[in-house]
């Protein structure tokens, strides 16, 4: 079908094609103050701030929004206070048809918080030198209020409909496009290598040598030596000699084809080495120190390894009911949270973790033994046949924890319960003897009670 030829005009001047001869332009300029004049009006149906003055006239062009404010964004009047987040893309169609979804928080007056997704249908206007894209002939396909009854949810979806914006504010191209690239992400085919590391164990002092490969070796500038570039420590080779000298553990090691020998002479070119290449630290211990402690074992590996060293012999502990050994026991700590200087066992650490996962569907004492889970819902918080059934939604709300999306995913459900069992006020070495039911240390604290009930 033949393109009428005001459209074929447009795209010709777009496209910087062939110009029309002066009669032909003339009557292009006139259609194209035409259509700028009727593209302005149609504007100001749905960009912000762009509505036409009583007096007939349009408006600057400055009361067009020209940015992206950011999000989340709020609005409110004398009935209720709208909160609603960033979109996400579902997909936006040739660039002009978005589909989309966005969380929100509605509050009515003198009532509670309840928490929303809607699924947004709508057309978009690009402008290419703000970059920004304005909405207009806005549909609201789905509003959901996942944790109030129809009744309830009739009568907020309605002030819902009443308060958000039929025209809302711009968003920049930037934010849809990185949404819509990250939803279309396809993690590339690798090849994976899964042959396990060679494994070098130790029950003295120990250091692991791994180069990778062949020796890739570098000159060192007005010397005889070289260093090796794929390896683990810091490893010098001397030509004349054809030997290599190892700086580790504070000590320094030698060896050409046997064994790794500790040495405390090294070659005079040592003395050389430049300043300011990676090479302070090694300078330090030039020429050797006298040793000091026992030397350690040296192991070596071409392909990638681990080493396992253990203080003397290993102290084994039976797992009831297995055939398996518990080495590590409440000597061995680590730093949890990262820079909290607090330092925890293993077992610690994974009741911290687990207490992040589950504490959400616990009772509060301080706040009346409500759950976060279910936030504003009263039948939930206070019916007797409702506050103690547990759900695991969709997604949370990432300030107070409250349920959103789906209620249904009970397999996740049961994981909370089981951590909450395991976890809150477990003794780790009656848990070792765990079989079907977790063993409880007496405790008074609220917690333990709290962890009691919600199992």
């Amino acid at each position: 079908m033949k393109e009428p030829a005001n459209q074929e005009l447009l795209r010709q001047l777009e496209m910087g094609e062939a110009m029309p001869d002066r009669k032909q332009r003339n009557k292009s300029q006139t259609f194209l103050v035409i259509v700028s004049v009727a593209a302005l009006i149609a504007q100001s149906c749905f960009v912000p701030g762009f509505a036409a003055q009583k007096n007939g006239t349009l408006p600057l062009s400055s009361q067009v929004p020209t940015e992206d404010i950011g999000w989340p964004r709020q609005v409110q009047d004398a009935n209720a206070n709208l909160i609603y987040y960033q979109p996400q893309i579902d997909e936006w169609k040739d660039y002009k048809e978005l589909y989309t979804k966005f969380a929100f928080s509605l509050t009515p007056k003198g009532g509670k918080e309840a928490l929303g997704v809607a699924d947004v249908q709508c057309e978009t206007l690009v402008d290419k030198d703000s970059r920004l894209a304005y909405f207009h002939n806005v549909q609201f396909t789905s509003v959901r209020f996942p944790s109030l009854d129809a009744q309830a949810e009739a009568s907020l979806e309605k002030l819902f409909q009443d308060l958000i914006p039929r025209s809302p504010d711009p968003i920049s191209v930037e934010r849809l496009m990185a949404d819509l690239d990250h939803n279309k992400i396809q993690a590339p085919a690798v090849q994976l290598n899964n042959d396990p590391p060679q494994i070098f164990y130790s029950a003295s002092q120990a250091v692991l040598l791994i180069v990778q490969g062949d020796p890739v070796l570098a000159p060192i500038a007005k010397t005889d030596l070289q260093f090796i570039v794929n390896t683990n420590w810091d490893l010098f080779f001397e030509k004349s000699k054809k030997a290599y000298y190892l700086f580790a553990a504070n000590g320094w090691y030698t060896a050409k084809e046997g064994p790794w020998a500790q040495t405390l002479t090294l070659p005079k070119d040592m003395g050389k080495l430049p300043a300011g290449e990676n090479f302070d630290d090694v300078k330090k211990m030039v020429p050797p120190p006298p040793p000091g402690g026992a030397v350690p074992q040296i192991f070596f590996s071409s392909t990638p390894a681990e080493l396992i060293v253990l203080k003397g012999s290993p102290v084994y502990s039976k797992i009831s009911g297995t055939d398996l050994y518990l080495y590590y026991g409440d000597e061995f700590k680590i730093e949890c949270p990262i820079g909290s200087g607090k330092m925890l066992t293993l077992f610690e650490v994974a009741e911290e973790l687990s207490r992040r996962l589950y504490s959400t569907f616990l009772k509060d004492p301080a706040n009346g033994n409500r759950r976060p889970v279910y936030g504003g819902d009263e039948k939930f918080q206070s019916d007797p046949h409702w506050r103690d059934l547990i759900l695991f939604y969709e997604y949370f709300h990432g300030d107070n924890g409250a349920g959103m999306g789906a209620s249904h995913q009970t397999g996740w459900t049961g994981l909370v319960a089981r951590l909450i069992g395991l976890s809150v006020g477990v003794d780790p070495k009656q848990l070792l003897n765990f079989e079907h039911k977790p063993v409880l240390r007496e405790s008074n604290s609220p917690q333990a009670g709290v962890a009691a009930s919600a199992d």
